[in-house]
């Protein structure tokens, strides 16, 4: 019998998101963009448990993690491209980042340069 390890599991749901033909290409890169910005928000939170920062950027970065994954699922499972790309960019551009930026010290804060 054949045993399915952690690794495997993870490199097949990765393939299934990537590399799948059934997939459009849009999507796939989508799918691809949504992968990296978990992996950059699990670090980021990495760094902000190391800093011991603040609440607003904890439940920011938390509520970040959450409309990645869903994003992903709603992709994939339920079709929902179009609605997933809009809220992306209005969502995360247009909402996320400006709230971090501000909470991180704004213009007098450490990426003002």
């Amino acid at each position: 019998m054949k045993r399915i390890t952690v690794i495997g599991r993870m490199t097949r749901f990765f393939n299934s998101l990537v590399y799948a033909d059934e997939l459009p290409f849009d999507v796939r890169v989508f799918n691809m963009i949504c992968l990296a910005g978990f992996v950059a928000t699990l670090l980021s939170i990495l760094g902000h448990l190391i800093e011991r920062s603040t609440y607003p950027i904890w439940i920011i970065k938390i509520v970040m993690l959450i409309g990645l994954v869903l994003f992903i699922y709603l992709t994939n499972r339920k079709g929902g491209y179009l609605v997933c790309k809009w809220l992306a960019v209005i969502g995360f551009c247009d909402i996320m980042f400006p709230l971090v930026y501000l909470l991180n010290g704004g213009f007098e804060g450490g990426t003002s340069t």
